[in-house]
């Protein structure tokens, strides 16, 4: 059996991976016997499928995006099954907390609620749900629902806390169901996500930071957190002053130049960037008009000047 060829990548910052189940759908009917208490009837409705992506942002949030592609209305339901004695809900926020004994608690956020519903099942029996089968003991599943056409888009951030849960949010949220962004703020920390739901390059823009110039371009994911730019799939991105595209889908780390300590901030057209191959292969990348093969692992160097860099540097003193 060959393995999939799923799309992933690994650092020291950051972890991603996606997959696809497309394979249909039946109806669950529950039978009170010992084993295998479900049986699943009828004809199989392949007309949506899901594809999870799991991003991990080192050491201390992971964002599931959850992407239900097809046609026609359905009931999608995502289900959490926690290792506490019992979790509550935020009825505000719809955000989860487990109730542990220790001092290790995950707190759940939905980050798209509309039109969202969250229900706990605690040792439900009929059928049963939140349960640790083989050791008989009660925990808490967390189920999440939406009904609507599709596609149906769930995004939920996963953090662990010890004893004062963290604030997560997220804003500038844009999203047709086929794509995914949005800022994502966790306590003083701001991560910037682009997703693609079939993990294929779509169009993306990010606006300019301070740590980092505005992106323009095609990729299936991008992960932008201060200078630091992490990107599967890409086929193209452009900034100030910089084009990288790639002959075929690449995984790219992009390090900017720190800020200038005149302006505190990238100025188009004068920075420099560190561009490392995050895949298992060599990828050969045009970068600014010139062809370069890049091995795993590798990185290549781009310095880019502009003729007005100083004078502007001088207009900015005065």
């Amino acid at each position: 059996m060959e393995p999939v060829k799923n799309p992933w990548f690994t650092t020291p910052e950051v972890d991603y991976v996606a997959s696809t189940y497309d394979s249909g759908y039946q109806t669950a009917e529950y039978e009170k016997k010992p084993y295998f208490p479900f049986r699943y009837t009828g004809e199989r409705d392949t007309s949506v499928s899901q594809t999870r992506h799991l991003l991990f942002l080192k050491p201390d949030l992971v964002l599931s995006l959850d992407f239900f592609l097809g046609s026609g209305k359905h009931r999608y339901d995502l289900y959490w099954h926690l290792n506490a004695p019992d979790a509550e809900i935020d009825e505000s926020t719809q955000s989860i907390r487990t109730l542990r004994t220790d001092a290790a608690q995950l707190q759940l956020t939905p980050l798209m609620p509309e039109g969202l519903s969250t229900r706990k099942a605690l040792g439900q029996m009929d059928p049963p749900l939140g349960w640790v089968p083989n050791e008989k003991r009660k925990i808490p599943t967390i189920v999440m629902t939406k009904n609507q056409d599709a596609p149906a888009v769930f995004v939920t951030a996963l953090a662990p806390y010890r004893t004062i849960a963290p604030k997560v949010t997220a804003e500038e949220i844009v999203s047709d169901g086929n794509s995914w962004r949005g800022t994502i703020r966790k306590d003083d920390r701001v991560v910037t996500v682009f997703v693609s739901a079939n993990s294929s390059a779509q169009p993306l823009e990010f606006p300019a930071s301070d740590a980092s110039p505005s992106l323009k371009g095609r990729a299936g994911m991008v992960i932008r957190e201060g200078s630091r730019v992490d990107v599967s799939g890409l086929e193209s991105l452009d900034f100030p002053g910089g084009q990288i595209s790639a002959e075929k889908p690449a995984s790219l780390r992009i390090e900017f130049s720190p800020p200038t300590a005149a302006t505190g901030k990238i100025l188009p057209g004068n920075f420099g960037a560190t561009i490392t191959n995050l895949g298992p292969e060599a990828v050969n990348l045009r970068i600014n008009g010139k062809i370069r093969e890049l091995p795993a692992g590798a990185k290549s160097e781009l310095q880019e000047k502009s003729a007005g860099f100083f004078q502007r540097l001088l207009e900015w003193w005065r």
